[in-house]
């Protein structure tokens, strides 16, 4: 499946700035999985790891185009736990 290019903004942080997002998803039928990839793509290359979530994403085909719809996503922490000896 090929992939194409579509863009997202994220409300909550940058209203006014559009991301450029490569997905093999269908904005038309699948608006989710792009939505969780785009808050994936805003996280750890536009320092989305400062943001509070959830966060409110809206998807367009084209840069400045109209929008397509809004997703709010949210993200999950899944906790580490490390252990070791201590002397007793």
């Amino acid at each position: 499946m090929s992939k194409k290019t579509i863009y997202y903004r994220v409300i909550d942080d940058c209203e006014d700035s559009y991301y450029e997002l490569k997905t093999s998803w269908d904005i038309d039928e699948d608006p989710d999985y792009i939505a969780q990839e785009a808050a994936d793509d805003y996280y750890s290359s536009h320092d989305g790891w400062e943001s509070d979530w959830p966060l409110t994403i809206a998807l367009h085909e084209h840069e400045d185009g109209p929008e397509k719809t809004r997703m709010i996503v949210d993200m999950e922490a899944l906790p580490n736990f490390t252990a070791r000896h201590i002397e007793t």
